[in-house]
């Protein structure tokens, strides 16, 4: 891939995550059927993201006895130009309940969100989580798909798929 297709491709990556305030969460239940919801996040310098959940809430309980989780963000249906082309990231991911470690997570979602976080902190059901990405997936359109590695998260591997490396083709 060319190097300022790349470059392009890197900006799109991070405005999307800088843009949307929540992601969706895809956890398993207890019978290990999934179940899907979503939570406002804040992410630190390493990609990884925290949010602030009620153990009311059905992902509380999900990700509290099933730490292996996906989350999804996609660009704003109304933003896209084609919805079968929607800019969209995926990261399957490690839940970790904060417990009491959680000043980053706090600092960083009081940042983004304000005293609502201060608000929902002192409510004792609330818990921070920190969802520590695995691997992931950066789509920005047809064939121009991008994986995302553990060891270095803010760099984008560009997907070489199909037959011998070839992207989408049309049927004969």
């Amino acid at each position: 891939m060319e190097e300022n297709k790349l470059q392009k491709a890197q900006e799109e990556y991070l405005s999307l995550i800088s843009k949307q305030k929540s992601v969706v969460i895809s956890s398993l239940d207890k019978e290990g059927k999934p179940y899907i919801s979503f939570a406002p996040f804040a992410i630190d310098k390493d990609y990884n993201f925290y949010i602030l959940i009620s153990e009311m809430s059905e992902h509380f309980f999900n990700l509290s006895k099933n730490s292996d989780a996906s989350i999804f963000l996609a660009e704003d249906e109304n933003e896209t130009s084609n919805i079968y082309a929607r800019v969209r990231l995926n990261f399957s991911i490690i839940a970790k309940n904060l417990k009491e470690d959680h000043d980053l997570a706090y600092k960083l979602l009081h940042e983004r969100f304000g005293n609502m976080v201060e608000h929902l902190k002192n409510i004792d059901d609330f818990h921070f989580f920190k969802l520590v990405p695995q691997k992931g997936r950066f789509i920005i359109g047809f064939g121009q798909a991008f994986d995302l590695l553990q060891d270095d998260l803010s760099q984008l591997v560009h997907v070489k798929g199909g037959k011998g490396g070839m992207g989408h083709r049309m049927k004969k």
